[in-house]
């Protein structure tokens, strides 16, 4: 197979640095992320997949993920607990989703249709465009839009059979999957418009309104494994300000070091973390900035690094 298009579910399996792309309520919108993935983090991101045999032309997306399940209508994180859901073979995501009360099951997308209807799985999540693709309405009842995970896919080429083009050839590929990049981007937007209206004449329950920031405030206990570098990626996203790293280790550090491109340098002295506390604060020469420290993504120094949210100032 030479061309292919795949969600980020699998990709750290080999690029781990793509991990940092699935941290849940990473982005701001839509806008927010396409225009990361658009810009500079995205285009470094896509030259990653070089060496592992790849050669990654453009990034696309399936949209913003939400849950579906057969159960119960879902309005805050407690509701969740104990539901059996459908979750991809993606450590950020169980690691994520379990800490929500959900019994995670990772599964393969073609048999999930099969699993919600034969109630091995009680839920799943997915962009609007995915749930009526896949006719989820018909194995559903309850959709709630908890928006919480941005879903980027990739347009992927075999790096030999790439390698073999003219210039010329090379770059009709690299223009053609741009341009199907904004087909797939304005369909994905037609579908977000659309999708609840259709959704819910077919039978579904929807909660629209969702206070996500209860969603936010959930820590994540599980540890991931730890991979290298995917914390030069986390600042630069611009997406929780204004700095995303903390300490899960009981003791100070000096960040300087951790600082993307060295533009918090010298305004960043330390990260204070109190012995057992969910929350970290970092000694600003501006202002004392409290954060949640809440998914563990990767290491610096031998010390555990955590995206954080910022929590209140």
């Amino acid at each position: 197979q030479e061309l292919a298009t795949t969600s980020t579910g699998p990709v750290p399996n080999f690029v781990p640095e793509a991990r940092i792309l699935d941290v849940p309520f990473l982005f701001r919108d839509k806008a927010h992320a396409r225009a990361v993935l658009d810009g500079p983090i995205g285009q470094e991101l896509l030259t990653k997949f070089d060496s592992k045999g790849f050669k990654a032309l453009a990034w696309g997306e399936n949209g913003v993920r939400h849950m579906t399940n057969s159960k119960r209508a879902v309005n805050a994180p407690e509701d969740l607990k104990g539901l059996k859901m459908r979750t991809m073979e993606n450590p950020v995501h169980v690691a994520a989703y379990k800490s929500l009360g959900i019994v995670t099951t990772p599964m393969a997308f073609p048999e999930v249709f099969t699993a919600l209807q034969q109630g091995t799985v009680d839920g799943q999540e997915n962009p609007l465009s995915v749930i009526m693709a896949a006719n989820f309405d018909q194995v559903q009842k309850h959709l709630t839009l908890t928006g919480h995970v941005y879903s980027p896919v990739v347009i992927l080429m075999n790096k030999g059979s790439f390698d073999k083009l003219s210039a010329a050839d090379k770059q009709i590929f690299l223009d053609a999957a741009k341009e199907a990049v904004k087909v797939n981007r304005a369909r994905v937007d037609k579908d977000d418009a659309n999708g609840v209206a259709e959704l819910r004449k077919k039978g579904m329950t929807i909660i629209e309104n969702v206070d996500k920031s209860k969603f936010v405030a959930t820590p994540v206990t599980e540890r991931l494994e730890p991979r290298p570098r995917a914390d030069r990626y986390i600042q630069r996203t611009d997406t929780l300000r204004p700095v995303h790293l903390v300490c899960r280790q009981r003791q100070q550090i000096d960040i300087q070091r951790a600082c993307i491109d060295g533009q918090l340098a010298g305004r960043l002295r330390r990260i204070d973390v109190q012995q057992d506390a969910r929350f970290a604060t970092h000694t600003s020469d501006r202002c004392d900035v409290l954060y949640d420290a809440r998914l563990v993504v990767g290491v610096h120094d031998r010390h555990q690094l955590c995206v954080a949210t910022q929590r209140a100032t």
